[in-house]
């Protein structure tokens, strides 16, 4: 089954990500190294760390007792900000302080972000880096920081791209599937706490995109809608099978299924309403180039 991934190209009949292949639940003919190993959107160094740091610092040639400068606060500042709003991205990262969240694309969440960008561009543009390192970091995070804002402000993101809620519900239990980086008996809670979140998740996403969706996007978006009953029809009670989950949490899990099932079916409606042939489909000039600034800034760090 095919869901899309959060970055990547905007064209046409793109609906603003690359695609990349990833089945509802894995294989168990696969050795036990290969489970879990995701395309593209894979975890990354240290992700059976919870909720420290991604690898220590000490193995980067830093100091571990160095002096915290300004510079470095604003990084850390800037970093746990970006877990907090991005908890799907979180999990995958390895950083699980929020791994039963889902992130708030309401019209209020989004401005309350985008308010926190802004004062962590601040923080990060008035700190005078100690090092190349910390002058890389700061560089990195301010463009996240511009792509964040631009990408929120526009109607080619979450303001009008299904495929990004879709695709984000269905990452945010996968995330939670596919590695055993912690007891099952926690990942499980966490399964439950995202299953819940999704029905006023998806509710949120009428409110946010209120503009008319290109009709292409749609048609991808309603595929990942029934991806998605897949992943909560089959993949889930297998996952709880393979996983060995006492009786209590599975029952909740399945209500939770249940639920989150429910869900994708009035978004799924819902999206059938909302296609149009005519609703435009470019990010503009502005956000074009600055994805390409981006794209090399990232490049040659």
């Amino acid at each position: 089954f095919f869901f899309q991934a959060e970055d990547g190209i905007r064209d046409k009949l793109v609906t603003g990500v690359q695609t990349c292949a990833l089945p509802i639940y894995g294989d168990p003919r696969r050795e036990p190294g290969q489970r879990g190993q995701l395309r593209r959107r894979r975890a990354r160094a240290g992700a059976d760390q919870r909720g420290r740091e991604i690898l220590p610092r000490a193995s980067l040639g830093f100091d571990p007792a160095r002096r915290v400068t300004q510079a470095a606060a604003a990084i850390d500042a800037a970093h746990a900000l970006r877990y907090r709003l991005e908890p799907v991205t979180a999990t995958f990262t390895g950083v699980h302080a929020h791994d039963g969240a889902l992130p708030d694309w309401s019209a209020g969440g989004l401005a309350v972000a985008a308010d926190a960008w802004r004062a962590a561009d601040a923080a990060l543009a008035a700190a005078t880096p100690a090092s190349d390192w910390e002058a890389m970091d700061v560089e990195l995070l301010r463009g996240h920081a511009a792509i964040r804002l631009s990408e929120d402000a526009g109607t080619h993101g979450v303001r009008r791209n299904p495929s990004l809620w879709a695709g984000e519900a269905v990452f945010s239990l996968v995330s939670l599937m596919l590695r055993r980086y912690a007891p099952a008996a926690d990942r499980a809670e966490a399964l439950r706490s995202r299953m819940a979140a999704i029905p006023a998740f998806l509710t949120a996403a009428e409110s946010t995109m209120t503009a008319p969706i290109p009709a292409a996007w749609v048609t991808k978006a309603r595929r990942e809608c029934d991806g998605a009953r897949r992943l909560l029809d089959e993949g889930v009670p297998r996952w709880l099978a393979d996983e060995s989950i006492e009786p209590r949490p599975a029952d909740a899990i399945r209500a939770g299924a249940t639920a989150a099932r429910a869900a994708f079916d009035r978004f799924d409606a819902w999206l059938a309403s909302r296609a149009s042939n005519d609703a435009p489909v470019a990010c503009g000039t502005a956000h074009f180039d600055l994805d390409r600034k981006s794209t090399r800034l990232n490049s040659s760090h």
